[in-house]
């Protein structure tokens, strides 16, 4: 199980308490009227630098949301791949994906840090490589189509628990 953004999300937790910001447990969505600047995680992985900046520039308030990758989540990922319309190597290859995902099943696979400030959404994020490759799997199932007795309007958003 990989505990990489489990750690660093009970770490924020504790500094956004530590620095007296208030949290705003949600997911962050921006429609196309507002201006998005994300922040340089690969380059620049400290929250500390970014959450530093936001209390410069006068934010209070902190969305804070952590996606952990769920039983329901890969269950329903299975039973779409049951009914993909896939021919045997290429179900192989997506089951056996799948089922090494399930070891990262509860850890924490997205985290999400966000202040608005003067019209302008602050937007940190990082996600692991795991995450990643599930959220590969899920549109690969997708655009495999479904066989008759599958279910082909199901939306990857779906997926993602907005808990």
């Amino acid at each position: 199980m990989s505990g990489e953004l489990d750690a660093l999300s009970e770490e924020i937790e504790r500094y956004l308490a530590q620095q007296q910001f208030l949290i705003f447990r949600g997911y962050p969505e921006t429609g196309e009227a507002r201006l998005v600047a994300h922040w340089d995680t690969e380059n620049y992985p400290d929250y500390r630098e970014f959450l530093e900046l936001g209390k410069q520039l006068g934010a209070r308030v902190v969305l804070y949301y952590v996606h952990r990758l769920t039983t329901e989540a890969l269950d329903e990922a299975g039973q779409d791949l049951e009914a993909a319309d896939l021919d045997e190597q290429q179900y192989l290859s997506l089951r056996a994906r799948l089922r090494a995902l399930r070891s990262y099943e509860g850890s924490v696979g997205w985290l999400e840090l966000c202040y608005l400030v003067d019209g302008v959404a602050f937007l940190y994020r990082r996600r692991t490589d795991w995450f990643m490759d599930f959220h590969r799997l899920l549109q690969e199932i997708q655009e495999a189509g479904f066989d008759e007795a599958g279910d082909d309007d199901q939306d990857i958003d779906e997926f993602f628990s907005r808990n």
